[in-house]
């Protein structure tokens, strides 16, 4: 009885995982479901920059050139957190960032307030009008690098930070209050 019998070596195999396309699985809504489809929606959102942002890129304001506010930063700025718009707008009761043909010239402006590390936040004024189903056109107004950027009443910001995550705020009262919040 002395001897111990010797370990069975296991050996591992590599095998096809059987995917069972008719299976039920659990999703965001229900414990068992079965996705039968995913389809992308293309958006197109049209970019513009009104004259008052030429202006103050080309000549400054009462206080001198404004530096920071180059085209190329607002335009990536704009193009790459727009869908926090429509985050915030299926997250967020009150937030309305679209307009529509009857409200032109005095539509919702919303700020994209992007927060460097080590410079005054850049304050970007845009107004977003709905064209048709899939195609927007948000106009930039205006843009300064200022921390102390004065809202108007009732006015949204979406604060956006260096690693994506961003702050639906509003001003009310004159008071910058937090909404809703997105983070990666």
């Amino acid at each position: 009885m002395g001897s111990k019998r010797k370990r069975i070596e296991y050996i591992r195999r590599e095998s096809n995982v059987i995917v069972d396309e008719e299976a039920y699985s659990e999703n965001i809504c229900s414990n068992k479901a079965r996705l039968i489809l995913t389809v992308d929606i293309p958006i197109q959102i049209s970019i513009w920059f009104d004259k008052h942002y030429f202006d103050r890129l080309q000549h400054g304001d009462d206080y001198g050139p404004r530096e920071g506010i180059d085209l190329e930063t607002i335009k990536n700025i704009v193009s790459k957190y727009f869908h926090h718009l429509i985050f915030y707008s299926s997250n967020a009761d009150s937030f309305k960032y679209l307009n529509y043909e009857t409200e032109k010239n005095k539509g919702h402006k919303i700020v994209f307030q992007y927060s460097h590390l080590t410079s005054p936040k850049l304050n970007i004024v845009m107004e977003t009008h709905y064209e048709k189903i899939n195609k927007f056109q948000a106009t930039i107004k205006t843009a300064m690098c200022e921390d102390s950027f004065k809202f108007h009443e009732g006015q949204y910001i979406i604060e956006i930070y260096d690693e994506g995550c961003s702050e639906l705020k509003r001003n009310i009262k004159g008071q910058v209050v937090k909404i809703a919040d997105y983070s990666l």
